[in-house]
Protein backbone atom coordinates (compact mmCIF):
# COMPACT_ATOMS: atom_id res chain seq x y z
CA UNK A 1 0.00 0.00 0.00
CA UNK A 2 1.39 3.37 -0.98
CA UNK A 3 1.94 5.67 1.74
CA UNK A 4 0.30 9.48 1.35
CA UNK A 5 2.53 11.92 2.75
CA UNK A 6 1.77 15.46 3.23
CA UNK A 7 3.63 18.44 2.76
CA UNK A 8 2.14 21.89 2.92
CA UNK A 9 4.51 24.19 0.81
CA UNK A 10 2.78 28.00 0.45
CA UNK A 11 3.03 30.00 -2.78
CA UNK A 12 1.56 33.37 -3.58
CA UNK A 13 -0.54 33.94 -6.38
CA UNK A 14 1.07 36.97 -8.78
CA UNK A 15 -1.34 39.98 -10.10
CA UNK A 16 -1.07 38.07 -13.28
CA UNK A 17 -2.35 34.67 -11.67
CA UNK A 18 1.05 32.83 -11.92
CA UNK A 19 3.22 31.22 -9.33
CA UNK A 20 6.43 29.97 -8.93
CA UNK A 21 7.23 26.23 -7.98
CA UNK A 22 9.80 26.02 -5.75
CA UNK A 23 12.89 24.58 -7.13
CA UNK A 24 12.88 21.62 -4.56
CA UNK A 25 10.03 20.14 -6.27
CA UNK A 26 10.81 20.95 -9.61
CA UNK A 27 14.29 19.40 -9.70
CA UNK A 28 12.08 16.37 -7.68
CA UNK A 29 9.55 16.00 -10.45
CA UNK A 30 11.91 16.72 -12.89
CA UNK A 31 10.10 19.98 -14.22
CA UNK A 32 12.01 21.69 -16.88
CA UNK A 33 11.06 24.86 -19.09
CA UNK A 34 7.96 24.00 -21.18
CA UNK A 35 7.29 20.70 -18.79
CA UNK A 36 3.26 20.31 -18.15
CA UNK A 37 1.39 20.00 -15.38
CA UNK A 38 -2.30 18.55 -15.09
CA UNK A 39 -3.91 19.80 -12.04
CA UNK A 40 -6.51 17.15 -10.80
CA UNK A 41 -9.66 18.44 -9.42
CA UNK A 42 -9.51 16.01 -5.60
CA UNK A 43 -12.79 17.90 -3.87
CA UNK A 44 -14.29 20.95 -3.53
CA UNK A 45 -11.29 22.84 -2.29
CA UNK A 46 -7.82 20.73 -3.54
CA UNK A 47 -5.92 19.73 -6.76
CA UNK A 48 -3.46 17.21 -7.10
CA UNK A 49 -0.85 18.37 -9.39
CA UNK A 50 0.46 15.28 -11.89
CA UNK A 51 3.13 15.50 -14.04
CA UNK A 52 2.77 14.42 -17.97
CA UNK A 53 5.51 11.59 -18.24
CA UNK A 54 5.57 12.56 -22.17
CA UNK A 55 7.62 15.53 -21.37
CA UNK A 56 9.73 13.68 -19.65
CA UNK A 57 10.48 11.13 -21.83
CA UNK A 58 11.14 14.01 -24.86
CA UNK A 59 13.32 15.91 -22.42
CA UNK A 60 15.81 12.61 -22.19
CA UNK A 61 15.54 12.56 -26.11
CA UNK A 62 16.52 16.28 -25.94
CA UNK A 63 19.06 15.70 -23.72
CA UNK A 64 20.24 12.55 -25.45
CA UNK A 65 20.52 14.50 -28.54
CA UNK A 66 22.26 17.40 -27.36
CA UNK A 67 25.19 14.82 -26.38
CA UNK A 68 25.38 12.54 -29.10
CA UNK A 69 23.56 14.56 -31.76
CA UNK A 70 20.81 13.90 -34.10
CA UNK A 71 19.91 10.01 -35.67
CA UNK A 72 20.50 10.23 -39.12
CA UNK A 73 19.04 7.01 -41.00
CA UNK A 74 20.25 7.34 -43.90
CA UNK A 75 23.88 6.67 -43.16
CA UNK A 76 22.68 3.00 -42.07
CA UNK A 77 23.24 0.31 -44.16
CA UNK A 78 20.80 -2.52 -43.83
CA UNK A 79 22.53 -4.68 -46.37
CA UNK A 80 20.62 -6.03 -49.65
CA UNK A 81 17.28 -6.13 -50.14
CA UNK A 82 16.01 -9.27 -49.61
CA UNK A 83 12.75 -9.35 -50.87
CA UNK A 84 9.00 -10.16 -49.68
CA UNK A 85 8.64 -12.62 -47.05
CA UNK A 86 5.97 -15.17 -48.21
CA UNK A 87 3.58 -16.54 -44.77
CA UNK A 88 1.65 -19.54 -45.56
CA UNK A 89 -1.28 -18.92 -48.00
Amino acid sequence: MQQEMNHKITVKVTSRGRITIPKNIRKKLKLTTNSKIDFLQRDQTSYILQTQDKDVFWNQIDQHIAKYGRFNERKLDWGPDVGAEIIDD
